[in-house]
Order: structure tokens, then sequence, then C-alpha cells
């Protein structure tokens, strides 16, 4: 085989190989590169927990694919995004590789809820009745949820007796807040007392049967509460019971005696009412009384008593003072009238005074040597009332005594001897 025979085959090749280049494109790949989106805010949509967002990122390179994922699911735009932050990574691919950026879509609630309230209506029990947000709430509603409901007001007093205006506040699990009124009403009354005074006994002494006379006719009453279902007096002294409705006053001092009565009724709910219980001395002597009778005071046995008072009109049992002449001894335009009497005495001594003015006195008895031996008053008087305490001087030796007055911060003496 001659050389130029040999060679002839590969000149062939070689001229078929540049014919197929001269004939076949050159093909050139250029890697993706994505381009994210700024950040998309919006608020959510109306009625719902979130927002449509649409959104679009853009890549270069040879023939990019662009996807989306949250969380590496896929999703696709418009996609509904949920309440906050959401990280969306953008992911672009060709054949010559691949490449991904993230962006941020924000959605704010800022939507207040829907506030609702209906009207309640409660009782009151022991004084008190109180009422719960749910009770007032008549179906408030969010997209995204109810944190909390609560009322301005929600508990009631027996001052709150009727209508009441609440406010019912909503708010939603982002802090949104709304609100609503309602109106409460209230159930109960409030109790009306009154006192009844009813002497113990139906001896007439002038037809007031808040005043006792020491010495004759009633020596006790029974104060009758009425309008409610339990009662407290005050004070308590003086009385028999003060936790019941009808306690027993008996008479042991002269004096003007005032006492409140708390009642109350079925609902808790408490009204007071007062009464005043006068205690005038009619006692001057062994069984004897005083009657004013003409503008003159006798003393006069207590059998005689019913005929002056029912024969003479305008007797009465005790002093004769007049409203006009006990103003001008409050005014300080009259005595004290101390007095003792028997004097001497052997078994018992009276000690009588006027007082010019209202308030407290203290009658005490001292002897010879500057002791005290009895205190046979402590307590307020009535200006212009006369006063007459009884002193058994039968514990007392034979000598001379001195009965102290102190009325007002002033005092004055009487002096007494003891006989036996």
């Amino acid at each position: 085989m001659t050389s130029a025979s040999f060679h002839a085959p590969l000149a062939n090749a070689h001229n078929l190989r540049q014919n197929i280049l001269a004939f076949t494109p050159l093909v050139f790949c250029t890697a993706p590169v994505v381009a994210a989106p700024a950040t998309v805010t919006t608020t959510t949509d109306a009625g719902l927990c979130g927002a449509s967002v649409s959104f679009q990122a853009t890549a270069t390179g040879t023939t990019p694919t662009l996807s989306y994922t949250v969380g590496g699911a896929p999703i696709a735009s418009p996609y509904d995004f949920p309440v906050g932050t959401t990280t969306v990574t953008a992911t672009a691919t060709n054949s010559c590789g691949t490449n991904s950026e993230t962006f941020t879509v924000k959605v704010s609630d800022v939507t207040p809820p829907t506030a609702v309230a209906q009207n309640v209506t409660v009782t009151l029990v022991g004084g008190m009745a109180r009422v719960a947000p749910a009770q007032v709430d008549n179906g408030s509603s969010d997209a995204c949820g109810i944190a909390s409901l609560a009322l301005d007001r929600m508990a009631f007093t027996c001052a709150d007796i009727g209508n009441n205006t609440v406010v019912l506040t909503v708010t939603d699990v982002h802090g949104n807040v709304s609100t609503a009124s309602a109106v409460v009403t209230v159930g109960g009354t409030i109790p009306a007392p009154s006192v009844a005074v009813v002497p113990a006994t139906n001896v007439y002494t002038g037809g007031v049967p808040s005043n006792l006379y020491i010495g004759y006719g009633p020596q006790s009453a029974t104060l009758v509460a009425t309008g409610g279902m339990s009662y407290v007096w005050s004070p308590a002294v003086g009385l028999s019971n003060p936790m019941i409705g009808s306690p027993v006053f008996t008479a042991t001092t002269p004096g003007i005696f005032t006492y409140t009565v708390t009642a109350t009724n079925l609902y808790g709910c408490i009204a007071t009412t007062s009464v005043t219980i006068t205690v005038i001395n009619a006692y001057c002597d062994k069984n004897k009384v005083i009657v004013c009778h003409g503008g003159k005071e006798l003393c006069i046995a207590a059998s005689a008593v019913p005929a002056h008072l029912l024969n003479h009109a305008g007797d009465k049992l005790g002093a004769c003072t007049s409203p006009a002449l006990r103003a001008g001894i409050a005014a300080g335009n009259g005595a004290t009238e101390l007095a003792v009497y028997p004097n001497p005495a052997t078994e018992l001594a009276v000690v009588s005074f006027r007082a010019p003015l209202d308030g407290p006195a203290r009658m005490e008895v001292y002897n010879e040597m500057g002791q005290r031996v009895a205190t046979i008053y402590d307590g307020n008087v009535l200006g212009g009332q006369l006063y007459s305490i009884s002193l058994k001087t039968q514990g007392l030796t034979t000598g001379l005594y001195a009965c102290r007055l102190i009325l007002n911060g002033k005092t004055e003496m009487m002096r007494l001897t003891v006989a036996h």
C-alpha cells in the first residue's frame, strides 16, 4: 500500500469532522441569580385573620424557573398569609444551577373586635349582687379571636337598686379593643322601719306613750319595730335585748333616751329610724308624786293622780315648767334649785335639782371626812326638768353629809343631816 493510499482515509475523517462543526451551533449556559422583592407590609382583610398577598421575584440566567416556599412547603402568588411576619424563599433553577433568596411578608391586625352586649337583671342577696362579663356579653366576635372580656362595674349594692349602665370591653388576641354598653337592673328594696312605743300598763299618764314617770304608771315600755326582717338597736344600754325587734326599755333614771334601730330586709338592705323616750321623775316623797295643777306643783298620793289627770284639763305629771320658763333657764336665767328633804333624814332622803341647761350631771354624797359614800346620779339631764333621786340613809352613820352636784362642769353643795 502506498503512502498516499494510507493517508486518504484520515483526511476524509478530518474533513467530515470539520463539516459537522461547521453546521452545529455553539450553546452557552448562565447560572440563575434571584432578585427578591422588598418586604411586603399590609393589614388583615375584612373578616379574616390574615391577608391575601401577591408577590413576584425576578431572576436572571439561562431560562430560569422560579418557585416559592414557606417553611419548605411550596406556595404560589397570591397567597393567604397569617398575621405576623412570614419568610418566603424564592428559588431560580436552570440546567446550570440553582439560586435562592428570601423576603418577608408582614401582616398586621388593626381591626377591633365586634362588641355586642345585652341587658341583665340581678337580685340583691345579703345586700350584694355581682355580674360577670360573660353574662353581659351577647356574642362579641373577632376574626383572630377574643382574648378577654371586662366590665367597668361588676359589684352592686342596695344603693344601686334600679337601672345601672355598664360598659363591656372586648379585647382581641392582638390587643385591639372595642366597647358596648348595657343596663344592669338591680332588684331589691330599701326597708322603711318604724317604731311604736307600747307602755307596760294602760295606766293613764297623759296620753304620750313615750313618756315614762318614775313613781307613777308604767315603769317600762316595749319598743316595737316593724318594716324589716331583723333588727339591731343602739345603744344597747337600758334595753332588755338589743338584737330583737321588740326590746323592753325600763325607766331607772330621769332623762331623755334616744335609741336607733337598724332594720334589715330580705334583700340584705338596711335603713334606720330613731325613737326618743323621756323619763320624768315624778316621785316627791314616799308613795307620793308631783302633779302640776293650775300652774302649781302638788305632791300628792298616787291614788289621787287619776282624778287630777282625767278631771282637770291641763294637769300633768311632773314639774310645771313651761316652755317659756325652760327657754329662760336654758339661756342662763334660772337657778339649779338644788334641795334635800327631809333634812334631817332618818331612813330616806330625796335629793332634787333642776338643771338650767341640757348636759351631763353627777350627784355624789360625801361624809365629814371628805370621803365619797355614794353616787346617786350619773347621766345626762334635760334643762328645766326637775330631777328627784332617793338616798337611803339607813346605812349611813349619824352625822353631817354633803350632797355635791356637778352640772355642766359647775359644782353646787347642799348639807344633809342624818339622824337615826
